[in-house]
């Protein structure tokens, strides 16, 4: 299996071979689907918080008599019944988080790389640097490339800062690096964007691990 390897103007430069273990596995929808819903889990924060009755501010004591008032009988200003009273069965703070295991994790990857190639969304670019930060300038190359598209993420094999810089104000375009990019970034973009380094070092890693 071949990709067309591109430079910055969208020229392409070589065919780079592809492990079909990392790039063309067979989809497995059920593992995504639960690592997707395991990621969202783990990025709530879990601290809403509502106050009870025994939290809220106010005096503890009857507001009023019993009988005789004609008003409503009622023992505390706290009451949840009363406006500025204690919430019932409010939500309090708690972890979300959900765990999963790191084959799962990797084969998840693997099933989103998998399901970019088939649907020819997954670009190599020889090399992407930049000699200062600079939105426009890479933009302009972005668009040269014909790389310009909503949501695009782009791994990266080392922490270009300039690069990343770069990118930061271009709303549809994300950075990654070839290590920590998981299977939930890959599912949110349109387009992936590769270096040759990166694509080196994900099929090192990858390769042969799933069939």
């Amino acid at each position: 299996m071949q990709i067309n390897v591109i430079n910055t103007k969208g020229e392409v430069l070589e065919k780079m071979d592809l492990d079909t273990s990392v790039f063309k596995l067979e989809p497995r929808i059920e593992t995504l689907k639960q690592y997707v819903r395991v990621f969202l889990h783990n990025m709530r924060q879990g601290t809403s918080s509502t106050k009870t009755r025994a939290e809220v501010s106010g005096a503890g004591r009857k507001p009023w008599r019993q009988k005789g008032t004609g008003r409503a009988r009622v023992g505390s200003i706290r009451s949840p019944l009363w406006r500025k009273g204690g919430i019932v069965h409010g939500p309090k703070p708690k972890s979300w988080s959900l765990k999963l295991t790191k084959k799962m994790k990797s084969l998840a990857l693997l099933s989103a790389l998998s399901l970019k190639v088939s649907k020819d969304n997954v670009f190599v670019v020889d090399t992407l640097k930049a000699a200062e930060p600079s939105t426009s300038k890479f933009a302009a190359m972005m668009k040269a490339a014909g790389l310009d598209s909503r949501r695009s993420l782009i791994i990266l094999d080392d922490n270009d800062m300039n690069v990343r810089k770069s990118v930061a104000n271009i709303p549809w375009v994300h950075t990654a690096l070839v290590q920590n990019v998981n299977a939930y970034e890959l599912m949110n973009a349109h387009k992936v964007i590769f270096t040759k380094k990166a694509v080196d070092i994900i099929q090192t890693k990858y390769k042969g691990r799933f069939k």
